[in-house]
Formats: C-alpha cells, sequence, structure tokens
C-alpha cells in the first residue's frame, strides 16, 4: 500500500455529527466524548505514530526540494 493512499486512511480524530453537537450541549459529565476508540490501543498508538512521520517525512521533502530550489538558482 502507497504512503498516500495509507495517509487517506489514517483518522484518528472525532467526525462529529450534528446531532452529537447537539447532545453534547446537554452532556455535562462529557461521556459522550470518545476519541482513538479502536480494538486496542495500541494500533491506535501505532496508526498516531506513523501518521506523525509520515507527516516528519513530508516535511523534510518539502525543505529538501526547497533548498535544491534555492541553490540551483544561486549558482551561477
Amino acid at each position: 500500500m502507497g504512503a498516500e493512499r495509507l495517509r487517506s486512511r489514517i483518522h484518528l480524530f472525532a467526525r462529529p455529527s450534528f446531532l452529537t453537537g447537539v447532545a453534547r450541549v446537554i452532556d455535562f459529565g462529557g461521556v459522550l466524548s470518545s476519541y482513538n476508540v479502536s480494538p486496542s490501543n495500541r494500533e491506535a498508538d501505532y496508526y498516531a505514530s506513523l501518521s506523525d512521520w509520515l507527516s516528519v517525512g513530508d516535511d523534510l521533502e518539502f525543505a529538501l526540494e526547497q533548498y535544491e530550489e534555492t541553490t540551483h538558482e544561486a549558482t551561477p
């Protein structure tokens, strides 16, 4: 599986709907909030770490491209 396809499948954040938003107005105890629900917490941690490292890789790739562009422009 390619990295682009994997990144598009990693969703570790809540996706509330309109009804859950309305329900949270009267949810004073905060019992409706649940994040990273998975069969095991290790799986959620794995995907969170993977997503972080993929983002780091994207940032490094972007920085290297910018560096190459500036060095090629600077040489006569």
